[in-house]
């Protein structure tokens, strides 16, 4: 991904992304970051990764995990839910990337959770 050239952004610095419904953009950042720093190996770059998809974050408990979300799986995750808004406030993320097009996935209450996080106080 040609962002991570341009940015200013190091790619081995320590991202937390969550990504809501968005296995394929997971799997180019985190090629994109074991390119862009031979020292990053592919299992600790999905570990910078939160994917989260209708039924919540992708975690161990989970039963038939899809083809493709195997190395994303969480096994870490101690909260009681497991939804977009639980990780936000878990992660506190560097970045949000959603590519949902379920209706209702990001909701004003959910916006203002996000922007709370980060309004200095």
């Amino acid at each position: 991904m040609s962002n991570l050239h341009i940015s200013p952004l190091e790619p081995s610095a320590d991202y937390q992304i969550p990504l809501f419904q968005g296995l394929g953009i997971a799997a180019q950042l985190r090629q994109a970051i074991t390119l862009a720093d031979d020292s990053i190996s592919e299992e600790d770059a999905s570990s910078r990764f939160w994917l989260i998809d209708k039924e919540g974050l992708i975690t161990s408990d989970m039963k038939d995990v899809r083809e493709g979300l195997t190395g994303f799986v969480r096994k870490d995750w101690k909260g009681e839910t497991k939804t977009l808004e639980d990780v936000v406030r878990e992660i506190k993320p560097t970045v949000l990337i959603g590519t949902s097009t379920s209706p209702g996935a990001f909701t004003v209450s959910y916006h203002l959770s996000f922007t709370l996080l980060y309004i200095p106080h």
